[in-house]
């Protein structure tokens, strides 16, 4: 049997692999920055839209903001801690409750 599968993994395992969609080899870091870095804000401009998306009226004056200004970003980072308060106010409700000593093991 043993045989078997490693003459299944010879031939099968070694042969050439085709994606179905083109793949890009030599993809430069310029547009991966640009892909995932799309942001018009500065590192003190990230850091405030977080802080302010912390504090319940961040988020709309964000959206004001960038609706005014049409710069791209100050929603993301202020959605980005609001959503950082949310996950901490779960874990210390699930920690408070007492069902979990230790919210990061769930084994």
């Amino acid at each position: 049997m043993k045989f078997f599968s490693f003459l299944l993994f010879a031939i099968f395992g070694f042969t050439a692999v085709y994606a179905s969609f083109p793949v890009v080899e030599n993809l430069s870091i310029e547009l991966v920055s640009e892909i995932y870095n799309n942001s018009d804000l500065n590192s003190l401009e990230k850091v405030f839209w977080f802080l302010s998306g912390v504090v319940s009226w961040g988020v709309p004056i964000a959206i004001i903001y960038q609706i005014i200004s049409k710069k791209k970003g100050p929603i993301k980072f202020a959605l980005l801690g609001f959503l950082a308060v949310m996950l901490f106010l779960i874990i210390l409700i699930i920690v408070s409750f007492g069902d979990i000593e230790n919210p990061f093991i769930f084994g």
